[in-house]
């Protein structure tokens, strides 16, 4: 998290920055205001600061000789500047003091909050590559390698591991984030096995070798690996490891080219046919697994995915499928969903051969997808390649109900949600589930309900 003071002498503007600008999504957080040069001065001798943000026309002590003292002692604290001066000599002045940007009031005017901020946060991370003082070694890492240990259920502090680590140092990340930084008096492998050791006793603690660190500014690694325990951790995990490694470039590249774009798999998720066809499968997981999709959305689609299956193939199914507990991992993922596989697969109950079990399976989605038509096991057979009397045996015994029956049971299923859940009159609700005659529907409703549909739908809504 980069940490941000606001220095500037109008309390409008001061306070309007702190609560308009959207700083949590770019990982920035405001610890400190200040009126004047003199008080940030005082704020940053006694606080963590990585970024200020300062006015250069200010009382008791101008923006330009606030950033020279502060380059001065503070030279690991980047600085962009905050003005209404347009004039030439003043952003070149602060621009040779080192400010990484030069921001005029009119543009926070226009509410272009995203824009400045995202520009300050490109601005960063384009200079930390260059960004070292050996005077001020702990904004820097100097060793090379760090191990990070994540936590995906209980809060985890230095507290919990001082006793085998009391050489090293120790930085909180969050709740469920610290890294421990190898010192001349304990390698990083000394710190390895002791961590190992730990971890293996933790069922959700997670240990994590970072290599490439050496040089990289402190909030941009954490920053980093707030986003690896958010996003990547979850497919990295394996049963019985205890260790995993990663290069801090690949954790970038990795998180900057994951995409949360669920509208991608919805689709192919939802269709089933990758129930049946072990290609398919395949595809959808590798889709899965290379988006990178965060474990809460994917969790929260295949509850989705359990209830679209219920509604849609419960005459199929002797039983409905139970939604699944949550994932800690990729691997108690793909697992629950070779099960779902087995448990919602045909051929578990039937010694059919796969096109013909394909077969069924698109006549019943041709069926279910759209109930107006006027469906016929003949049309349907010559659909899916099949001779009507092998295709109405074959229903029959893999659906346990003749094709006409089936048809029925789920137009009626249907008519009753359509009967309680919309003010449709009656004639409507017939011909959308096929029925031309609304006579003939009630009948048939009568028949299937004990109620005809009039008084179906008033007895559900008392």
């Amino acid at each position: 998290m980069i940490k941000v003071l606001i220095v500037e002498d109008d309390q409008l503007v001061r306070k309007g920055l702190v609560s308009a600008m959207p700083w949590n999504e770019f990982n920035m957080m405001v610890v400190g205001e200040a009126s004047n040069g003199q008080k940030a001065l005082d704020f940053l001798r006694n606080n963590k600061v990585d970024l200020v943000i300062t006015d250069l026309n200010m009382p008791k002590m101008s923006g330009l000789e606030f950033m020279r003292i502060t380059n001065d002692l503070y030279s690991n604290v980047f600085i962009a500047v905050l003005t209404l001066h347009q004039d030439f000599e003043y952003i070149q002045e602060a621009l040779r003091l080192g400010a990484i940007d030069f921001i005029t009031k009119v543009q926070l005017e226009k509410e272009n909050f995203h824009n400045v901020l995202r520009r300050l946060e490109d601005r960063i991370n384009k200079e930390l590559p260059h960004f070292k003082n050996s005077n001020n070694q702990k904004w820097t890492y100097e060793t090379g390698k760090v191990l990070a240990i994540f936590s995906s259920e209980s809060e985890v502090s230095p507290h919990s591991i001082n006793k085998i680590t009391n050489e090293c140092e120790v930085q909180q990340v969050n709740d469920q984030i610290i890294i421990c930084v190898p010192s001349e008096k304990v390698t990083v492998e000394e710190i390895t096995e002791n961590l190992i050791e730990v971890v293996r006793y933790k069922e959700a603690w997670h240990l994590v070798l970072i290599d490439g660190v050496e040089g990289a500014f402190p909030s941009v690694v954490h920053r980093c690996l707030e986003e690896y325990h958010g996003k990547l951790l979850f497919y990295d995990i394996r049963e019985n490891e205890y260790l995993y490694q990663k290069s801090l470039k690949e954790i970038e590249r990795i998180n900057q080219n994951s995409r949360i774009n669920l509208s991608s798999i919805r689709n192919r998720i939802y269709d089933f046919k990758w129930v049946l066809d072990d290609d398919l499968y395949g595809q959808l997981l590798s889709i899965i697994y290379e988006q990178h999709f965060v474990k809460e959305d994917l969790y929260n689609l295949m509850v989705e995915m359990v209830e679209r299956w219920n509604d849609k193939y419960s005459f199929v199914m002797t039983f409905q499928l139970d939604s699944p507990n949550e994932f800690s991992n990729w691997q108690e993922l793909k697992g629950w969903l070779d099960r779902f596989r087995f448990h919602s697969n045909f051929q578990s109950k039937h010694l059919y051969a796969t096109d013909v079990m394909k077969s069924i399976w698109l006549a019943l989605d041709m069926m279910q997808s759209n109930m107006q038509e006027a469906w016929t096991a003949d049309y349907i057979a010559k659909e899916v390649n099949m001779s009507r009397s092998y295709f109405n045996k074959c229903f029959k015994e893999i659906v346990g109900k003749s094709f006409n029956h089936y048809l029925r049971e789920i137009r009626l299923e249907y008519a009753k949600e359509l009967l309680l859940h919309t003010n449709e009159s009656i004639y409507w609700i017939a011909e959308k589930i096929g029925y031309m005659d609304e006579k003939y529907f009630s009948k048939l409703f009568k028949d299937y309900t004990g109620q005809l549909p009039s008084v179906f739908r008033k007895n559900g809504e008392m």
